[in-house]
């Protein structure tokens, strides 16, 4: 980070830059506003801290809740294979009140701005990732995938180049060459 601070700095000294009228840009923070180093540190402690503490001490998780109701409601057999999960959950949120604690003063000033531009920015990365599963599963359901599928693995009995294979015909700016078994449809 260092390193790229400094880049950073020699460049702009230079004039270069990423060029005007760039939306959805953080605003450049004075170094006199940035908060104290060791109070920044607190959430990553509070997250680290609590995670511990409800996955491996006597205050866990898994006895939060009774063994039954959550297979009956959840249908959880065993509370331990999710117990790191919602361990760490927890943490995080816990991690997230501190940091919100700790930046009253900053928060309050620009919370529904802030929290208007993340969801955005959360709904459109939700958004391109559901679209994306949905492809890919409409895909993997037709005959051809399997095809295919089976030529990119068995390219070679060596992991790497099938996945030299499999990276090359995902980019389809790049010449391909299939196998001569290929079927012609796929040529």
């Amino acid at each position: 980070m260092i390193w790229l601070e400094r880049r950073r700095k020699q460049a702009q000294s230079q004039g270069e830059g990423y060029g005007e009228g760039h939306i959805n840009e953080p605003e450049n923070m004075e170094q006199g506003k940035l908060p104290n180093f060791w109070l920044s540190i607190v959430p990553l402690v509070v997250v680290i801290v609590f995670n511990f503490v409800f996955s491996r001490t006597a205050l866990t998780v898994k006895d939060w809740y009774n063994s039954t109701e959550l297979k009956h409601t959840f249908n959880i057999i065993d509370v331990n294979t999710v117990t790191s999960s919602w361990s760490l959950i927890v943490a995080l949120a816990l991690g997230i009140l501190a940091a919100m604690f700790l930046n009253i003063g900053r928060v309050k000033v620009k919370l529904t701005s802030s929290l208007t531009t993340a969801s955005m920015g959360a709904l459109l990365a939700i958004f391109n990732t559901a679209s994306e599963v949905g492809f890919g599963n409409v895909v993997k359901t037709l005959p051809g995938f399997s095809a295919i599928q089976n030529h990119v693995f068995n390219a070679s009995s060596n992991p790497l180049v099938s996945e030299a294979v499999a990276s090359s015909m995902s980019c389809p700016e790049s010449p391909v060459q299939l196998p001569a078994d290929c079927p012609s449809r796929l040529k």
